[in-house]
């Protein structure tokens, strides 16, 4: 019988598709290659890394946002009292932890890891400036390279960073937006942006907002006030959750910039790819950076949960019942709080077993020492039509 157009038509499609894919991962491929000999192969590399504000940020005031929402003349009054309130917030955090110098550590970190792995001269130089005489922005830096080459420069590395202490729970986020130039040949190796917290005890059922853009409002879901840990968080135990997250946040967000520019693919660097990709709500792309990262190192616990959490956004919910009972019948697992209020979530609003529910309910809370209403109340309903 013969194939109609149809059928012969979507087999053509199929194989177009896969022969776009195969091509595109080697070309990928060649490109990671390209990146990583350019760089282990320069004598002289150029680096600019602008701060963006210059500031350890913080943003945690809704007062902008709450004022934004009811009618256009009220944002200059909702930012000025927000300025006041970040101001006040900023003072108390620093009366704790001392100066807010992250931003500068962020960027130290940057430099001192490059410079460990590459043999080549690292100079700093000032980012793109004023591009008012030329045309456009591509040809102001198309000149910048040039200038560079001719000072003997081989790569330009061009970053962006920002950190801060961000949106009404006080969450800690660091981010980096860069490129790299191959300067002798004027051409874009590699472009890239991340974004980072280095609180990582994920849950199935958090929003993963990054809270980037105070102008921003949420029309639907305004918030009013700030959480009453906000900034507690960081100022409890003199201070110490501040540091060690701050120390964590950096080290996760060089781990990926190394990793993406090929000079070395870490555990760190699977681990923050993942947490980039939840961020940004990429849920099936974080999948392959946990599922890496985890194979890694099946000693940290942290990395299987927050695989499961990714599977789960995905709809993939036995894989991630899978996967959170292989995390707490780990080495370090069995003491890990959070996949087991993961695992009696997903028990208690998926697969709707009251048995499971409540034991790895009760597990949660014995060793967090932490209870959730809303999680105890779904366990009731399941009793109750036991």
């Amino acid at each position: 019988m013969k194939m109609s157009w149809v059928v012969k038509g979507y087999m053509i499609f199929v194989f177009i598709v896969g022969l776009c894919s195969s091509s595109y991962t080697v070309y990928a491929k060649e490109n990671e290659e390209t990146i990583k000999t350019t760089l282990l192969s320069a004598k002289q590399i150029a680096i600019s890394i602008d701060m963006v504000p210059d500031v350890f940020v913080i943003a945690v005031s809704p007062v902008r946002q709450t004022l934004q929402i009811i009618h256009t003349s009220a944002r200059l009054v909702g930012a000025l009292v927000s300025e006041a309130q970040n101001e006040n917030y900023r003072k108390d955090l620093q009366a704790v932890v001392g100066e807010l110098n992250g931003y500068q550590q962020f960027r130290e970190a940057i430099l001192n890891t490059l410079k460990g792995k590459l043999s080549a001269e690292i100079v700093e130089v000032p980012p793109l400036g004023s591009t008012a005489k030329y045309a456009n922005d591509r040809e102001a830096q198309q000149d910048r390279m040039k200038q560079l080459h001719n000072k003997w420069f081989d790569v330009l590395i061009d970053l962006k960073i920002t950190c801060g202490i961000y949106g009404p729970e006080g969450e800690m986020f660091f981010r980096w937006d860069g490129k790299l130039y191959d300067l002798a040949k004027e051409k874009t190796l590699w472009q890239d942006k991340s974004v980072i917290t280095p609180s990582v005890d994920f849950r199935v059922n958090q929003p993963f907002n990054t809270y980037f853009n105070p102008f921003k409002s949420n029309m639907f879901s305004p918030r009013l006030t700030t959480t009453k840990d906000a900034l507690t968080r960081w100022t409890d135990n003199n201070g110490e959750n501040f540091k060690k997250a701050q120390g964590y946040g950096i080290q996760l967000s060089v781990s990926q910039l190394l990793g993406a520019i090929q000079l070395d693919k870490s555990e760190d660097y699977y681990f923050a790819c993942g947490i980039s990709k939840l961020l940004t709500k990429k849920w099936k792309q974080a999948v392959p950076h946990f599922e890496k990262a985890w194979s890694l190192n099946k000693n940290n616990p942290t990395l299987g949960n927050a695989y499961l959490v990714a599977l789960f956004k995905t709809k993939k919910i036995d894989d991630a019942i899978k996967v959170g009972e292989e995390v707490i019948q780990s080495l370090n697992g069995t003491s890990y709080s959070t996949t087991y209020y993961n695992l009696a979530y997903i028990f208690a609003n998926k697969k709707k077993e009251f048995d499971k529910a409540k034991e790895y309910y009760q597990k949660s809370v014995e060793l967090s020492g932490k209870a959730d209403e809303k999680l105890e109340k779904e366990i009731s309903k399941l009793q109750k039509k036991q």
